[in-house]
C-alpha cells in the first residue's frame, strides 16, 4: 500500500502545480469546470496506474509458496460440493466433481433449470451415480444463484461443516478437495479459494482468443493478496466454512454475491487464502454477446455491492485499514471503459470546443514538413502537458493495465502481444454499456441478473429499493426504455466521437471511438469474421501510433491517452 501511495503521489506532486495553473487560467465558470474535470481525470488515471503497477510488482515479490499444509490420511471432515446449474448442465464438469481423491464428500446437483431437457440431463447423471449425488430443487427461483446455494446449505447439506460452490462449466482437478481442505481443517480460515485458468478445450474462436485475459487476474492480481492486501472470494472453485457463512448471514442475494460475501467476511474480521497451485478450469463466454452480458453483470453487480456493503465494511472495527482500501481498489478496473468514454468525450468535444481554435498543423519529420488540413488545436495554456516526460508518464499509465499480461508473457504464460492486439476492442467496446448498466441500476434500483447459462438476462428487484408507482413509475419506465438497448446509441456516439477525434487530430481517440462502433458490428456478424479481429488489431495499432507521435513529435493533443486494456474481473 505504501508503494501504491508513493507511485500515485509522484505525478501528483510533480504535475499537480501545472494542472492547477491550467485550472486557474479558466476565465469563466464553464472553463473552470471543464479544466477541473480534466485534471481530476488525470489524478484518477494516475491512481489506476499506481495500483496496477504496485499489484504486478508485489505479485512477483509474493512468489514464495504458502507453507505446506498437513495432508495426513486421517481426520478429513465431510465436504458438500454444491454444483449450481440453470439450463447449462455439463456432464463433464459434474463428473470432475466426483473424481476427487478425498475420502468423504457428496455432490449436490442444485438444479434451477427451466428447460426440461437440462433437467432430464441432471436426472440421468444422478441415476448413473445415485449413491454419490443428490438432486436439489427449490419451490421458487427468487434470488438465483446465492439464494439457491443458501437453500441447499440450509436443507439438503445442513449436516456439512464445509461446502464447495462450483459453477456449471467448472472442471475441478482431482486434488481440489484434498489441497483446499488441508488448509481449512486445522485453521480458522473462512474460505480457501483455488486458482483458475480458461478451459483449453473450448472450441469457440472468441473464447480461445480472449479467454487468456482472465490469467492476469488469477495469476497476478489474486496471487499478491496472500501476503499483501485482501484475499477475495470469487464465488466458485472454493471451499467455505459453514461457521463463517453463518456468521455473516449466508450469501447475500445480490448479483455479485461473491464480492458481497468477501465484504461481509472482512467486516466480521475473518479472512481466506488463495491457492495458486490448485488450478480449476472454467469456460470463457463463447461469443461476444455473452461476453457483453457477463461484463455488464460484473460492473452493475460491483456497483450494487459498493452501494450496499462498502459503507458497512469501512465502518467495521474488525477489518484493517489496508483491507478496506484494497477492497475498494479491487473494484476499480471494472470502471476503466466507462472512464475512457467520459475522457474521450471531454477532450474531443468539451475541451476542443471551448479551448480550441482552427488552424493548420505542420509536422516536421526528417526534414520533411507535412501539413495537416484544418484541425482544432488547443491553446497555449495546455503547453505544460506537451513535454516529453509528461507524455512518457501518460504512455506508462496507458499501458499499466497490461503490465500483468506483459509479465505473464515474459514467462511465456500468455502470448501477450497477440492478446493486446485482439482484446483491446472487446474491452473498450464496453464503454457505453458500462454507463448504461450502472445508470439503469442507480435510476431504477433494479439489476439484470445473468444466471449461469441463461442467455436473456433476467431483471430483478434489488434489496432496499421499493417498486415505484404512479408518476415515478412512468418516469422509471421511460428511463428504462431509453437505456434498454445501447447498440443504436453506441453507433451514434461512436460516430460523433470518431469525427470529433479526427477534427482534433487524435488518432488514439479515433481508435477508441472505433471500438465503440465495432461492438454492434461484432454482435451482429460475430467474432469469427476476420474483419472483427483485424479491426481490433487496427484499433490497438492506432492507439500505439498516437503514443509514439506524442513522444516523438510533441503533438498538441490532450495529455493522457486512455488506458487501453483492462484485466477481466
Amino acid at each position: 500500500m505504501l508503494c501504491f501511495v508513493v507511485l500515485w503521489a509522484l505525478p501528483i506532486v510533480f504535475y499537480g502545480p501545472k494542472l492547477w495553473g491550467i485550472i486557474a487560467s479558466g476565465g469563466t465558470p464553464l472553463e473552470f469546470l471543464l479544466l477541473s474535470i480534466f485534471s481530476i481525470f488525470h489524478i484518477i488515471f494516475w491512481l489506476l496506474a499506481a495500483y496496477f503497477s504496485a499489484v504486478v510488482l508485489f505479485s512477483f515479490l509474493s512468489r514464495r509458496p504458502l507453507p505446506s499444509a498437513q495432508v495426513s490420511d486421517d481426520g478429513w471432515p465431510a465436504v458438500a460440493i454444491l454444483y449450481a446449474t440453470r439450463n447449462d448442465f455439463c456432464a463433464e464438469a459434474a463428473a470432475s466433481c466426483l473424481c476427487q481423491d478425498y475420502p468423504d464428500f457428496h455432490l449436490f446437483l442444485l438444479d434451477d433449470s427451466t428447460d426440461g431437457d437440462f433437467s432430464a440431463q441432471v436426472e440421468a447423471f444422478h441415476a448413473a451415480h445415485p449413491d454419490r449425488t443428490t438432486v436439489v430443487r427449490r419451490p421458487d427461483r427468487h434470488g438465483f444463484k446465492p439464494a439457491l446455494l443458501n437453500y441447499a446449505i440450509h436443507s439438503a447439506a445442513k449436516d456439512y461443516s464445509f461446502f464447495a460452490p462450483v459453477d456449471a462449466d467448472e472442471r475441478l482437478p482431482v486434488e481440489f478437495l484434498r489441497r483446499t481442505m488441508a488448509h481449512m481443517r486445522n485453521s480458522d480460515l473462512a474460505f480457501a479459494q483455488a486458482n483458475h485458468a480458461p478451459n483449453p478445450q473450448q472450441a469457440a474462436v472468441f473464447a480461445r482468443d480472449i479467454g487468456p485475459t482472465i490469467l492476469p487476474f488469477w495469476d497476478v492480481h489474486c496471487r499478491a493478496r496472500n501476503r499483501f492486501g485482501l484475499v477475495v472470494y470469487v464465488g466458485h472453485g472454493a471451499v467455505v466454512r459453514r461457521s463463517a457463512w453463518e456468521a455473516v448471514g449466508g450469501f447475500p442475494e445480490v448479483v455479485t454475491e461473491d464480492l458481497a460475501f468477501t465484504a461481509l467476511v472482512t467486516e466480521a474480521g475473518l479472512s481466506g487464502v488463495f491457492l495458486d497451485d490448485v488450478v480449476c478450469y472454467e469456460d470463457f463466454p463463447a461469443d461476444y454477446r455473452a461476453f457483453r452480458r457477463q461484463q455488464e453483470r460484473y460492473v452493475v453487480g460491483t456497483t450494487q455491492v459498493i452501494r450496499e456493503f462498502a459503507g458497512r465494511l469501512l465502518r467495521s472495527r474488525k477489518a484493517g485499514l489496508i483491507e478496506k482500501i484494497d477492497f475498494l481498489l479491487w473494484c476499480t478496473p471494472l470502471y476503466v471503459p466507462a472512464l475512457c468514454l467520459a475522457f474521450v468525450a471531454l477532450c474531443t468535444i468539451g475541451l476542443a470546443t471551448v479551448f480550441g481554435s482552427w488552424g493548420h498543423l505542420t509536422v516536421s519529420l526528417h526534414g520533411q514538413e507535412l501539413s495537416v488540413p484544418m484541425v482544432r488545436i488547443l491553446d497555449e495554456r495546455f503547453s505544460p502537458l506537451w513535454s516529453w516526460h509528461f507524455q512518457l508518464v501518460s504512455v506508462i499509465g496507458a499501458f499499466s493495465p497490461a503490465f500483468a499480461s506483459m509479465a505473464l508473457g515474459a514467462g511465456k504464460r500468455v502470448r501477450a502481444v497477440r492478446l493486446l492486439f485482439l482484446s483491446t476492442m472487446p474491452y473498450l467496446s464496453l464503454m457505453l454499456l458500462s454507463w448504461v448498466g450502472v445508470l439503469r441500476y442507480l435510476i431504477t434500483g433494479r439489476v439484470k441478473w445473468s444466471p449461469t447459462g441463461e442467455k436473456p438476462p433476467v431483471e430483478s428487484e434489488s434489496r432496499g429499493f421499493p417498486t415505484s408507482t404512479g408518476i415515478t413509475s412512468r418516469l422509471t419506465d421511460k428511463c428504462l426504455s431509453a437505456l434498454k438497448s445501447p447498440s443504436t446509441w453506441e453507433v451514434l456516439l461512436g460516430g460523433i466521437l470518431a469525427v470529433a477525434s479526427l477534427v482534433c487530430f487524435n488518432i488514439a481517440f479515433f481508435a477508441v471511438s472505433l471500438c465503440l462502433l465495432m461492438g454492434p458490428y461484432v454482435c451482429r456478424f460475430g467474432w469469427e469474421r476476420r474483419s472483427a479481429r483485424l479491426g481490433s488489431a487496427g484499433c490497438f495499432t492506432l492507439i500505439v501510433s498516437q503514443m509514439a507521435a506524442n513522444l516523438c513529435l510533441m503533438v498538441h493533443s490532450p495529455g493522457l491517452v486512455p488506458l487501453v486494456f483492462s484485466v477481466n474481473f
